[in-house]
């Protein structure tokens, strides 16, 4: 990981110690239309949705990496990524999550550096939602370029 405002953010594998906080940073970050329903409606619409997409991205991704994202010590976030193939070079930036306490505090900013560097020479490429303008500025400001899209999402990439 890089030095500097950001040296205290480091990233590790994830394990099952990590199940509550990886739960309540889905619900933050994915969960905002389960608002006002009913806990155990909720609860049981946030797991399905969660195993749903877990599954979907084990599927979709190859050698999917889960990288638990800390500062300070403490749980921050989660970085997933996939290495790609001999067809497809760049890596796959799939998720990245910051919880509401940490963000605006460089650990977005940290992870991409730190994985950029891990990769290198290789790209980094990512799809965002059009909507999502913190997300955006964040990646155009590392450096990423527009490199596709659809209606609803950007393909960007970073070193290629």
């Amino acid at each position: 990981m890089p030095e500097g405002p950001a040296a205290s953010v480091a990233w590790r594998g994830v394990d099952a110690s990590d199940e509550a906080f990886l739960r309540e940073l889905w619900l933050h970050t994915h969960g905002a239309h389960l608002a006002g329903l009913p806990g155990a409606v909720a609860e049981g619409l946030l797991a399905a949705q969660r195993g749903a997409q877990q599954a979907s991205y084990r599927a979709r991704f190859p050698g999917l990496q889960r990288r638990l994202l800390t500062a300070g010590g403490e749980r921050a976030g989660l970085l997933l990524w996939s290495p790609g193939s001999e067809e497809h070079a760049a890596v796959t930036v799939v998720d990245l999550a910051v919880h509401p306490r940490w963000r605006r505090r460089g650990i977005g900013t940290a992870a991409l550096a730190g994985l950029r560097e891990e990769v290198a020479p290789r790209a980094l490429r990512l799809s965002v939602a059009r909507g999502n303008l913190g997300a955006r500025a964040l990646y155009l400001r590392l450096g990423f370029r527009e490199a596709g899209g659809t209606e609803t999402h950007l393909v960007l990439e970073w070193g290629a």
